[in-house]
């Protein structure tokens, strides 16, 4: 969004001077050619060009107020407050809290890969955590397993409370050397050079 907004506010700002020069180096060709494309519109003007007119002025609008929103929307917290005193403040990145819920995660037996996604409230931050896992775990158990384990890490040692916490199991395939049979070192191939 930032190019676009460049690249827009140099375009307005490049016709705003091409007019204000026009306007004030040639004012009378001006007035007579603003005169004569008003006296065009008034005399071209029937209902159907006035709908088309209308319609497309309001779908102008209704972009540019989207425009405005999206720009004006605050950006997404990159860090969450751990800690807040008279003196200062202390933040952690989310990419940090995501660290630590990764390697606790994947410390847990029977999970082989976990992909947090955090996103900070402030005091607080919401977890998104895709698990890899091996295919014969019991899944209600392990998911109250990493749970308990991330909570731990996250409310008890990092000091951040989770406003909520998601966990998407994916089972991983049964052999991780071999994930496809006939494909690999076991299959009898040489490998090509």
């Amino acid at each position: 969004m930032n190019v676009f907004n460049r690249i827009a506010i140099s375009l307005l700002l490049v016709a705003f001077v091409g007019v204000a020069l026009l306007i004030s180096l040639l004012p009378k060709p001006v007035i007579g050619w603003l005169r004569y494309a008003l006296d065009v519109a008034d005399y071209n003007m029937d209902p159907a060009t006035q709908l088309v007119g209308a319609i497309l002025g309001l779908l102008m609008a209704a972009l540019a107020v989207l425009l405005l929103v999206i720009e004006l929307r605050p950006p997404a917290r990159q860090s969450v407050v751990v800690a807040q005193v008279a003196g200062g403040i202390a933040e952690l990145t989310n990419e940090s809290v995501a660290l630590r819920v990764k390697k606790v995660s994947e410390a847990i037996a029977g999970v082989r890969d976990a992909v947090p996604v955090i996103r900070s409230h402030g005091k607080a931050v919401e977890i998104s955590l895709r698990l890899v896992t091996d295919p014969d775990i019991d899944i209600p158990q392990k998911s109250e397993e990493v749970m308990q384990a991330v909570r731990s890490e996250t409310e008890t040692k990092m000091g951040i409370p989770i406003k909520s916490l998601r966990i998407t199991v994916r089972h991983g395939t049964p052999d991780r050397r071999n994930p496809r049979p006939g494909i690999g070192p076991s299959s009898g191939d040489a490998p090509r050079v």
